[in-house]
């Protein structure tokens, strides 16, 4: 586990970049390879992994595999013959004839150079996929509360580098969004994103806190330390809603109401009941919509400036639709992991030149299909009927899944993630980070049975939500409760529907038992009460 959470720290820290070969890149992916060959080489450190368990992994260990062969085969050598083939190199058979190079062996990618980084840029989110596979829950349970504590510190750093102003020293990149709160991002709009991500895994960890306080008395409430769990989780979601309207990005603030709606949905199906589930949605309704209406006071004004026409806004849409032309021409090996800008910048008409710069498609799905053509759009399909089956799993009522109560409930919180994550790369790039990579990674690695074969969900003393019942003593064996299996205390037969019942509660007093029960050697006798055994 240290590798793992090692991985997913750096990746938070330094991953925010949106361009591939930032040093914060380089760092990040030495820090991934021994977590990549400790996971390819080590096995289980666990239980034998079930069947089902041993599948998934398969299954996602091909998936990996076969985001790896994409980059690999596109900077495979090809002769000349096979490469002049392809749509758009006449460009590059032009450049050479310019210079007066002879042609040599050339590559699928147009620019190896990049493809080469894009490759590089798997190697994280790979390495923690394949780690948490080997975790068992109660690791994951772990490495959730330290991505939720990273949430929380890149809120108050936000909230610093609003308060230093566009000039803020806190601010660790060059082109940046100086208006605006990106913790450890380059742009607000990744920031906003891991804040949704995060919101959901602190979300399964309040319904978890408020659920074990329930019942319990004023008094019992107030001397007990679970109050100050509940009331630490519960500032934690708050601060992280907070948060997300300190980056003002429209996509992250409409992602994260469906998020909240989310939210309720883990209550009501929480574990403890749907009247219990109906109680925790109300309360943590109530603290969102206190730090939705705390934060408005000082950022409504300029949450409703980003909603005004933009000029990115129509950025985009040309950016979409020159794209999907690019794609169509280049189909269908692509133009290369890592290509899009210098291919883009290749086909662009005087006409289409705008103020702004396109360093992305601002649509990942139409980026990935130009880059790695049809065998990356085969890649987007599998994942996404992959998710859909994960999230009709685990949300349905099926008795299948292994992971139970509180470990099923971070499940839920992945796909609902996941999804989000999706819906933001049709109008933004978030996957294009090796932060939001990897924490993609991670919550893909929750939908992975844990090797361990079955929820270890018992260790977690917040679970169950009740305090376990202490056990009644009593020095008269008469009265004591018979283990289930055993027979009744002094050879009483026990009837049908009366398991666990005292024999006090089925037989009175005055009675004798019936002379089948008595036994040769003793006589049975009345069960006296307590009373009468007081007097005599």
């Amino acid at each position: 586990m240290f590798l793992t959470l090692v991985v997913l720290l750096v990746a938070l820290v330094f991953g925010g970049g949106t361009r591939n070969g930032f040093i914060g890149d380089v760092i990040l992916q030495l820090a991934a390879v021994p977590l990549l060959i400790w996971s390819i080489f080590s096995g289980s450190s666990t239980d034998t992994p079930s069947a089902d368990a041993a599948r998934r992994r398969f299954w996602g260990l091909v998936f990996c595999v076969g985001l790896v062969v994409v980059p690999l085969l596109q900077l495979l050598p090809l002769p000349i013959a096979f490469w002049g083939l392809l749509p758009g190199r006449d460009v590059v058979r032009e450049a050479f004839d310019l210079i007066g190079e002879p042609l040599g062996a050339q590559q699928i990618s147009m620019v190896p150079e990049l493809t080469w980084l894009a490759f590089a840029s798997l190697i994280p989110p790979i390495a923690v996929f394949l780690g948490m596979v080997h975790l068992s829950y109660a690791e994951r349970r772990l490495l959730s509360k330290v991505i939720i504590g990273f949430g929380l510190a890149s809120a108050f750093l936000g909230l610093m580098q609003l308060a230093q102003g566009p000039n803020s020293t806190l601010r660790f990149f060059e082109f940046t969004n100086p208006t605006e709160a990106v913790g450890f991002f380059a742009n607000r709009n990744h920031f906003s994103a891991l804040l949704y991500v995060v919101t959901l895994f602190a979300s399964c960890w309040v319904i978890d806190a408020l659920a074990s306080i329930q019942g319990l008395g004023r008094e019992t409430l107030l001397r007990s330390r679970a109050i100050v769990v509940v009331a630490a989780v519960v500032l934690i979601f708050i601060a992280l809603v907070i948060g997300q309207t300190m980056a003002r990005s429209r996509a992250g603030l409409m992602l994260s109401i469906i998020a909240l709606f989310a939210v309720l949905a883990l209550a009501m199906t929480d574990r403890h009941g749907r009247e219990m589930g109906s109680r925790t949605a109300k309360l943590m309704f109530g603290a969102a919509a206190f730090a939705i209406v705390f934060s408005l006071q000082f950022a409504l004004l300029r949450i409703l400036e980003r909603f005004e026409q933009d000029p990115l806004e129509d950025a985009r849409v040309l950016y979409a639709r020159k794209t999907f032309e690019l794609v169509k021409a280049y189909l269908p090996l692509g133009t290369g992991m890592g290509t899009f800008v210098p291919v883009y910048a290749m086909h662009e008409k005087p006409a289409d030149l705008i103020p702004s710069y396109a360093n992305r498609a601002h649509n990942d799905v139409l980026e990935v299909s130009l880059e790695s053509g049809v065998l990356g759009m085969v890649l987007m399909g599998v994942f996404a009927l992959w998710l859909l089956r994960q999230t009709i799993r685990v949300w349905g009522k099926s008795n299948k899944i292994e992971a139970q109560g509180f470990d099923l409930a971070l499940m839920k919180a992945s796909t609902v993630g996941l999804w989000l994550l999706a819906a933001h790369s049709f109008v933004d790039y978030p996957l294009r980070t090796g932060a939001i990579m990897t924490l993609a990674a991670f919550a893909c690695g929750l939908l992975i049975p844990s090797p361990s074969g079955s929820s270890d969900h018992q260790t977690h003393k917040h679970h169950d939500g009740v305090a376990p019942v202490p056990k009644q003593r009593t020095d008269n064996p008469a009265l004591q409760l018979p283990k289930d299996g055993a027979p009744d205390t002094a050879g009483v037969p026990r009837e049908p529907g009366t398991q666990g019942v005292r024999p006090r509660q089925l037989w009175q007093t005055d009675k004798e038992w019936p002379e089948s029960w008595r036994t040769k050697d003793s006589s049975a006798q009345p069960i006296s009460s307590p009373k009468s055994d007081a007097k005599g």
